[in-house]
């Protein structure tokens, strides 16, 4: 269990998931999640099956991804900090957790899949462009995306919902032609959070370096 915990699963799950080992609490229920206090009134002994249980990683996975969801974000960061290896702030840290919640199958992946939160992306020039678009189309997209983010309100960059509302009202009908730049520009990946998250983790002074950067790469 000590090896679990130091990997990133969360004793509560680990407890859930050792106690279903071979055992279940009958009367055709399909309940998996229980509270520690639900198991110590639930289990019975009788009830445990004398057949090999089967550890499924897969499911211990699951298991613990339905507690780190439960989680606040001030319970997640307290939670996920030791596993960060970095000196970035609190409130930074709490927008990434914030992004990759849903995700998180285990503490220690935190960050993991998203590197370009932490450090400047690489990629090449060509990566830029949406299917057969050219540098110019791409380049008039990333400019586009740069004067919206000047102009945005703190209030505005600060709130998730509203700034994804505002670069989809900017994208239109051609969201690949403005949102995948966009993407690929903040983060040098082809897949990743949305790039309103994207921007809202790294924030403004970042977001649009890496926009001037991006448009550089075009001139």
């Amino acid at each position: 269990m000590e090896d679990y915990l130091k990997k990133g699963y969360l004793k509560e799950a680990l407890i859930n998931f050792v106690a279903l080992l071979g055992w279940n609490p009958g009367k055709g229920s399909t309940e998996e999640i229980f509270s520690l206090d639900e198991l110590a009134k639930t289990f019975d002994l009788t009830q445990v099956h004398k057949a090999g249980a089967v550890f499924d990683l897969k499911k211990l996975d699951w298991m613990n991804a339905e507690y780190i969801k439960k989680f606040s974000i001030d319970e997640l960061y307290k939670a996920a900090h030791p596993f960060f290896n970095t000196d970035q702030d609190e409130a930074f840290l709490k927008r990434v957790l914030t992004v990759e919640q849903d995700r998180l199958a285990k503490l220690s992946d935190a960050g993991m899949n998203n590197p370009f939160f932490f450090a400047e992306p690489s990629y090449e020039a060509a990566l830029l462009n949406w299917k057969d678009n050219s540098d110019e189309a791409t380049k008039d997209a990333l400019s586009k995306a740069h004067t919206i983010f000047e102009e945005l309100t703190d209030i505005e960059w600060e709130k998730r919902d509203i700034l994804e509302r505002i670069l989809l009202e900017a994208a239109g009908d051609k969201r690949g032609d403005f949102l995948w730049p966009l993407r690929v520009a903040l983060t040098g990946a082809e897949r990743s959070p949305s790039p309103s998250d994207c921007a809202w983790v790294l924030g403004r002074k970042k977001s649009l370096a890496r926009l001037k950067k991006a448009i550089g790469k075009l001139s």
